[in-house]
């Protein structure tokens, strides 16, 4: 070889090397099918440590067979798993397709099973059609004997971990959807979209990784799930806020589920087994959000029996809804819980019975000394001089322009009404935007109600005032009361009345509190309970002076933030004023620590001080 062929070739080498290093740099370099970069997101992303430690040394299977539509994030979820198991140490990964695993000797060796977006008919081959006679009988068999070890297994004490599509796995077998407690129905909201989830334990083992907020936007492709998905089997920790959630004519088009519910994350039981179901996980950026990885983490070491959580279902299926045009009650067998009443001839909405969730009545509807008092109710006592508070010819009136309900399968509910007020024959002087949203009684029977109101004054400026009290032109013993107020029930005793400040009994009556509390004996059944009404930082005047009334004639027991006690005010025309306030109700007596601990809860960071408007 000459030496200008020599270098000719070494030019032509030199060429080709450069070029293909060219093409490298522009390419990404693949780490078990992910990108370079991703795949150190995702080690950067997994948890330092698990939860807790485990009892023992821990196996898992990680199965991710998937036939139709293959998830592109099948590649993640595996090292996202094989990567938690080796820096945490919690469990060994065994990462595979392989259905001699599913066999019942070796299913026997894992703790826990993670079907890692699996999709179809996963233990059946995929192209049924190119098989024999005899090879399609093999198959079949094969599935069928499978599909009853892994009942088994579950029924026997094991675990199941489940990530996205993996609800969507054997579609044609009916008890998976048993043992799942759900079948995939659709996803109106698809790959990428933003979507608010409402944390609905963020006190649950395995919601700890949402910090204790209430909530968590991200996205996602988002599921909707079929029967048997209900709120009696399984209990949900995370779901769409549609209040929080913007819904396309179109996504709402998708909607099969008249209750509205979207439960993204569940736990329930199967025999003796658990099964963890996460609908997170179509976005391949999910495997690197380090919340989610630790809420999949928690959820494996669920399965795996080493982090204990509550499986009771959400839903009591003793509560249930009632519902007419004169109001919504939740009902606990026959008994009434609560009951929002619609007064639409007088223009009243007001909460009668507010009860315990064995039907124990703690409100009085009517007094006979006070026959126009609504148990638990919110009213101004004059505006522009009319009177609002009480009944008769003369008395201002109240109308409910709309009523918008909302009552979930979780068995909380919101309400949104509108409300004008205007004297008799007149147009209306002040109208009200009120919402409601009562929670579901907890695992003690307490439950909450939220009661926030916005008036605006219409055509002029509207005075909101009170019957004068003593020292006051006028004055009398009874005034300075109105606004939200409870009057407690006849068939009670021992009642004690006290205040966020220290005080007890007529003590608090004038002086302003955070929290004004009442509870009591109920005489038939020797029932405690008790009812607290939380006055917001934000509102008005805050700490409203309190009106009490305590004696044992008639009984009369009754207590309200009024927050007009000491003086009118003012509504300049055009302006509104918003008022919150939390009513909580509960069995047993009231603990001040913890009242205190609600009333922080309610306030939150807007707590700041509020001066006089």
């Amino acid at each position: 070889m000459t030496s200008e062929t020599a270098a000719f070739l070494s030019m032509l080498l030199v060429a080709w090397v450069s070029g293909t290093a060219a093409v490298q740099a522009q390419a990404p370099i693949l780490r078990d099918g992910i990108p370079a970069e991703e795949h150190e997101r995702i080690q950067a992303a997994v948890p330092e440590r698990a939860r807790v430690a485990p009892e023992k040394p821990r196996r898992l299977l990680v199965f991710s067979r998937s036939w139709g539509y293959a998830h592109s994030a099948i590649p993640y979820g595996r090292v996202a798993i094989e990567a938690m198991a080796r820096r945490t140490g919690a469990f060994e990964a065994v990462l595979t397709d392989d259905l001699e695993l599913f066999e019942k000797e070796s299913l026997s060796g894992f703790d826990a099973i993670v079907f890692n977006n699996t999709n179809n008919e996963i233990f059946l081959p995929q192209d049924l059609a190119a098989l024999s006679e005899e090879e399609l009988r093999l198959a079949e068999e094969t599935d069928a004997r499978l599909k009853k070890n892994l009942v088994e297994y579950l029924k026997g004490g094991g675990g199941l971990a489940v990530l996205h599509a993996g609800v969507a796995s054997f579609r044609k077998w009916p008890e998976f959807g048993e043992l799942m407690g759900a079948r995939f129905e659709n996803h109106p909201w698809n790959a990428g979209s933003k979507v608010t989830l409402k944390v609905e334990e963020p006190d649950h083992p395995l919601a700890a990784a949402f910090g204790g907020e209430s909530s968590f936007t991200i996205s996602d492709e988002i599921y909707q799930l079929a029967d048997p998905f209900s709120r009696e089997t399984a209990r949900v920790l995370l779901s769409v806020d549609l209040e929080r959630t913007e819904v396309t004519p179109g996504q709402r088009s998708a909607f099969r589920r008249q209750d509205g519910d979207f439960p993204i994350t569940y736990v329930k039981g199967y025999g003796e087994g658990r099964v963890f179901y996460c609908a997170l996980g179509h976005q391949h950026d999910l495997f690197w959000n380090p919340v989610v990885l630790q809420h999949y983490l928690d959820g494996i070491q669920f399965a795996l029996g080493d982090l204990d959580a509550d499986m009771t279902p959400s839903a009591d299926p003793a509560l249930s809804w009632s519902q007419s045009v004169d109001g919504i009650a939740l009902r606990c067998g026959d008994e009434e819980v609560w009951r929002l009443n619609l007064d639409r001839e007088r223009g009243k909405a007001y909460f009668h019975p507010i009860a315990l969730l064995d039907g124990t009545p703690l409100t009085w509807l009517s007094p006979p000394d006070h026959v126009w008092h609504r148990a638990l109710w919110f009213s101004w006592k004059l505006i522009d001089g009319v009177n609002y508070w009480e009944d008769g010819p003369d008395m201002g009136l109240t109308e409910l322009v709309s009523v918008r309900e909302r009552l979930s399968p979780d068995h909380s509910a919101g309400v949104e009404l509108e409300v004008e007020w205007h004297p008799q024959g007149e147009p209306p002087v002040l109208r009200e935007k009120r919402e409601l949203a009562v929670s579901a009684p907890d695992a003690e029977g307490r439950y909450a109600i939220d009661w926030r109101a916005t008036f605006t004054a219409l055509g002029k400026d509207r005075v909101l005032d009170r019957t004068p009290p003593p020292g006051e032109p006028g004055g009398v013993g009874h005034g300075g009361y109105a606004g939200m107020s409870v009057r407690l029930a006849k068939e009670t005793r021992d009642w004690r009345i006290f205040d966020s400040e220290g005080r007890s009994a007529m003590e608090c009556h004038r002086q302003g509190a955070r929290w004004i509390a009442g509870d009591l004996v109920h005489t038939g059944s020797g029932v405690e309970a008790g009812i607290a009404i939380l006055d917001h930082p934000e509102n008005p005047r805050h700490p409203a002076p309190s009106f009490i009334v305590l004696t044992e004639a008639m009984p009369f027991v009754y207590y309200s933030p009024a927050l007009l006690f000491d003086a009118p005010l003012t509504l300049p025309a055009g302006e509104s004023i918003t008022l919150r306030y939390r009513v909580l109700v509960q069995p047993g007596r009231f603990d001040r620590e913890w009242l205190d601990e609600r009333w922080e809860a309610f306030a939150g960071a807007e707590g700041a001080d509020q001066g006089e408007r």
